[in-house]
């Protein structure tokens, strides 16, 4: 989601700038239901202008949506770039934006990158369509469930989480095309 709306942030942005390279007087920067809206007035100075209800919505946008280092670096940039265009700055908006860059920068330590996030998922849609196929304990009839080990994954009985005297030690090894789809 994120990643849509910096796009159409950007395309936003770069017709402003182009509009006001080409001397369009008094360029802003909205956002509206779509995606932005670039508007432009001759009757005022020559001052590329970005709301600041729009720098408020980036902001909230920023704290709401971000899911990894690159949105968190994304936000960052979208954010100095608004700031730097903001003529009438409110000093209480002016202090949130920086507030939000800096949490940002801590948010970035502790979040993973796209590609780490991408790689989770993939291993969440594998470790899922392995689930769906569990071989079922010879004990209690019931099918196994994936576990994780020092040395990888393996299937075990759900029994073994109760209670000492009732818990089940069935495990089973995951076969060449379970690693296969696993691995792959």
């Amino acid at each position: 989601m994120t990643s849509q709306i910096f796009k159409k942030f950007s395309e936003a942005s770069a017709i402003a700038k182009e509009l006001a390279i080409n001397g369009s007087k008094n360029v802003r920067v909205t956002k509206s239901n779509d995606g932005f809206i670039v508007h432009s007035d001759s009757n005022n100075s020559n001052n590329q202008v970005v709301d600041k209800d729009f720098l408020i919505e980036m902001i909230a946008d920023a704290k709401a949506y971000t899911e990894t280092k690159d949105d968190c670096e994304q936000y960052k940039l979208e954010i100095s770039e608004l700031i730097k265009n903001l003529t009438d700055v409110d000093s209480k908006v002016l202090a949130d934006a920086k507030r939000t860059i800096r949490e940002l920068d801590e948010l970035m330590l502790k979040l993973p990158s796209s590609i780490e996030k991408d790689n989770q998922r993939l291993m969440k849609e594998k470790l899922s369509r392995l689930q769906r196929n569990a071989p079922v304990c010879k004990v209690h009839n019931i099918k196994m469930v994936l576990r994780e080990a020092e040395n990888g994954y393996f299937w075990g009985c759900p029994n073994f989480s109760l209670p000492a005297k009732d818990k089940c030690f069935q495990t089973k090894k995951l076969n060449k095309e379970e690693l296969v789809i696993l691995y792959e």
